[in-house]
């Protein structure tokens, strides 16, 4: 989360009227659980004020629907 309030500090400074800078998360899906479920939470977080939000490993990529149909 450290990194992520470092890319809204950005946008606040240097864009301040611009659009949102995406995110993508590397790693994190793999490994220990604890791990994992911190993951998802902060991506189901982000997913209400972050338009673009995307978590990568090697095999796979994730990131989180809004509550509409799809």
């Amino acid at each position: 989360m450290k990194c992520v309030d470092a890319v809204v500090q950005i946008e606040k400074d240097v864009l301040p009227n611009g659009p949102q800078i995406g995110i993508i998360m590397l790693g994190g899906l793999a490994g220990r659980i604890d791990q994992t479920v911190h993951t998802m939470s902060q991506l189901h977080k982000l997913r209400v004020t972050r338009h673009v939000t995307y978590v990568v490993t090697e095999e796979s990529i994730a990131w989180a629907l809004d509550t509409v149909s799809h």
